[in-house]
This record gives C-alpha cells, sequence and structure tokens, in this order.
C-alpha cells in the first residue's frame, strides 16, 4: 500500500475508537461465518481483539478450511500475503498469524476510511 501511515498500524492499536470500528469491520466481514466477536478482558484494545479472534480462526482452520479461505478472500487478504507473513513468522502459531492479519487488513479499511470520512469518527 503506498500510503505510509497505513504501513505501521501499532500507532493504533491503543486507540479504542479504531479498534471497536475494526471489531465492527471484522463482525460485518465475518457476518457470514460467525456470531460476532466481542473483546474483553485487559491489555490493549487489540491485544483484547487478537484474544477473541485466535480461538474463532482456530476452529475454522480445523472445521471448515474451505470456507475459511473464501472468508480471507472476502476480507482482502490475498494468498501470497498470507504466504509470505507465514514465513516470516513460521514460530508462531497459524492462528496468531492469521489473527495478526486480520485485524491489520480490517484496521486498514478503518484508517482509510477514517482519512476520506471525518465525519465517521469521533475526536481520538
Amino acid at each position: 500500500m503506498a500510503d505510509s501511515s497505513l504501513t505501521d498500524l501499532r500507532p493504533y492499536y491503543d486507540k479504542e475508537e479504531v479498534i471497536r470500528l475494526t471489531v465492527l469491520q471484522i463482525n460485518k466481514d465475518f457476518a457470514f461465518f460467525s456470531s460476532g466477536l466481542q473483546p474483553e478482558g485487559s491489555g490493549t484494545p487489540y491485544d483484547r481483539l487478537f484474544r477473541a479472534m485466535v480461538p474463532v480462526i482456530s476452529q475454522w482452520l480445523d472445521r471448515d478450511y474451505n470456507r475459511f479461505i473464501a472468508l480471507l478472500y472476502r476480507i482482502d487478504i490475498p494468498e501470497p500475503a498470507l504466504k509470505q507473513a507465514l514465513a516470516l513468522r513460521s514460530e508462531d502459531p497459524l492462528a496468531h498469524v492469521i489473527a495478526d492479519l486480520i485485524i491489520q487488513r480490517e484496521l486498514q479499511k478503518v484508517l482509510l476510511r477514517k482519512k476520506y470520512d471525518k465525519s465517521t469518527f469521533h475526536s481520538e
């Protein structure tokens, strides 16, 4: 992606409003596949979302791999990006790598919307 503000997303991991909108985007994209995520507990908003996603992804990988691949395409995570992430993070569990990829992509969508539609966001 050419926009450098969308390359390093870590500054947004503790932004409640941005992650809340990311959860909404994920739930929208997951609607056909899942009943929705409800991140809870302690830690940054990103950490709570990540912990909520990992078991869902693990379940899909175990039970319905083809449907899960269709979800990745719906979210717009191309297979080469998935393969690259898996190669770079080969020590991490598969569900962790995929959860992070999904969050990153959905966060990019939210930030793009924020950039072009200021009325969508509350002040941060």
